[in-house]
């Protein structure tokens, strides 16, 4: 099955952090009932989807702001899942923090039809690659390269080193 761009980042996000964070790379491998967890913070520390627009459908004020009927608002994602207030150290990513509710996949009529796909593909690529490799880190020298959009975040290009776990080949 060919992943959406979304998950696609939602991957390359958290593959990139596990290659920058060793020890969460062994956590995960050596406690895979922690997956879910890691897919959900990663959702949240690193959205693959920043904001997005609606149409408002009645004149409303938020904050102070007058919003018309019709003026196109913005939801920027990236920054509701930081919010300090709401997450306590919102700015680590932390695989205990047993929260997930964040706003990635948007809420009510809104909320994302792909999402439990999404969360399904990326938990069982995860669990393939700690099968398949043991370890896992940005090449020296490497040049990633993250996706040109200010509303979508992943990688162009990351490249990762990984050592095949034994017996693998």
């Amino acid at each position: 099955m060919l992943a959406t761009k979304p998950t696609t980042n939602l991957l390359s996000n958290l593959l990139n952090h596990l290659a920058a964070y060793p020890e969460t790379w062994d956590e995960l491998r050596e406690k895979p009932d922690k997956v879910e967890a890691a897919v959900e913070e990663t959702l949240r520390f690193d959205a693959p989807v920043h904001w997005v627009n609606r149409k408002a459908t009645a004149d409303t004020e938020f904050h102070g702001q007058k919003v018309k009927e019709g003026d196109i608002v913005y939801a920027i994602l990236g920054s509701a899942n930081r919010d300090s207030e709401h997450y306590k150290n919102a700015d680590e990513f932390r695989l205990d923090r047993g929260r997930v509710d964040h706003h990635t996949f948007g809420r009510g009529i809104h909320a994302c039809i792909g999402a439990p796909l999404a969360r399904m593909e990326a938990r069982f690529a995860l669990e393939g690659l700690f099968r398949r490799y043991k370890t896992i880190c940005h090449p020296e020298h490497a040049e990633n390269e993250r996706t040109h959009s200010s509303m979508l975040r992943g990688f162009h290009h990351l490249w990762l080193e990984v050592e095949p776990a034994k017996g693998r080949i």
